[in-house]
């Protein structure tokens, strides 16, 4: 039972005293075709699991999917946060409280870019945030991916756009010069900036002193792309065709190891190197950096990371 110690729990935050069948339909709508019997093995799992029996894999999977249905992804437009939909609004009665705490420091979040001389709009390929007016962090397979594999960025190569907003008008990108430092085990890489005015004036993130606890709800901020691992009919419904924009994606972490922390928010692959945030505070607890269509995701967690960012 160990392994499913909290998927009743979650499974009936995101049914939130709904009628079954009416959740099952907006799932139905996301996840498509492959759980044929949802309804039934998702009512299945649950008496299941009420009754402390171990589910079959296919009730696992119809309360996970289920669960993901009720993860959704926000907007950011100029310095406000869309509303999260009526279906998952009951689910993260934090939420409204949590958008007044991060908005002082949204645009220290940016979209990190890949410039090819002759070729635009820059490429993007995942997401980052400050850690001082001239240091962003990310994973270190976006810094990878950026250098061709070499792991080294000259001038001219990358840029960061900290706004980069649906429907909202751009600010000058910011160069990247170089790379500052890369972890030596841990997804982690930090990145050397052009120094910019406003950059200076803007609040970065806190840093969590202790990590989430299980069903805490958490949020990351990024910049979702499209991608082939996940499932289409998920991709449109939950994010509407508006990628490689600021989005906010509300979830739950779900479980840890040792230096990662795993957690159900609704991530795309340009989330890479995106801030994994507490709800409650709006502190760090995680550098997000995979993850998989109805299954878990994961971020590095704020106790590997926190010699390497001299927190």
């Amino acid at each position: 039972m160990s392994s499913y110690d909290h998927l009743y729990d979650r499974a009936l935050r995101a049914i939130a005293g709904r009628p079954l069948d009416q959740v099952v339909s907006r799932t139905r709508a996301i996840v498509g075709p492959p759980l044929t019997d949802l309804e039934g093995d998702a009512h299945d799992g649950l008496e299941a699991l009420k009754k402390g029996e171990r589910p079959t894999a296919r009730q696992v999977a119809a309360l996970q999917a289920i669960i993901r249905s009720m993860r959704p992804s926000s907007l950011s437009h100029q310095g406000a946060v869309d509303p999260l939909p009526p279906e998952a609004d009951p689910v993260f009665p934090g939420w409204t409280k949590f958008v007044v705490s991060i908005i002082p420091h949204l645009y220290t979040i940016g979209r990190v870019d890949h410039v090819s001389e002759g070729v635009l709009p820059p490429e993007p390929y995942g997401t980052g945030f400050l850690i001082s007016p001239d240091l962003f962090l990310t994973n270190h397979h976006v810094l990878t991916k950026l250098s061709g594999e070499t792991d080294v960025i000259d001038s001219g190569m990358a840029e960061i756009r900290f706004v980069r907003e649906y429907g909202v008008s751009d600010e000058p990108a910011v160069p990247v010069l170089g790379v500052h430092q890369f972890h030596a085990d841990e997804d982690a890489a930090i990145l050397r900036l052009a120094r910019r005015k406003e950059l200076e004036e803007r609040q970065p993130l806190v840093w969590s002193d202790s990590p989430p606890l299980s069903s805490d709800h958490l949020v990351v901020v990024g910049y979702p792309s499209l991608d082939g691992k996940r499932n289409p009919l998920f991709v449109e419904t939950i994010f509407g065709g508006k990628l490689d924009v600021k989005r906010l994606a509300p979830g739950e972490m779900i479980g840890a190891r040792s230096g990662a922390v795993y957690h159900d928010c609704s991530t795309l692959g340009g989330n890479s190197g995106s801030p994994v945030l507490d709800m409650t505070t709006g502190e760090v607890v995680g550098l997000h950096r995979d993850g998989s269509f109805l299954g878990r995701n994961e971020a590095v967690s704020v106790e590997a990371l926190r010699d390497f960012i001299r927190l």
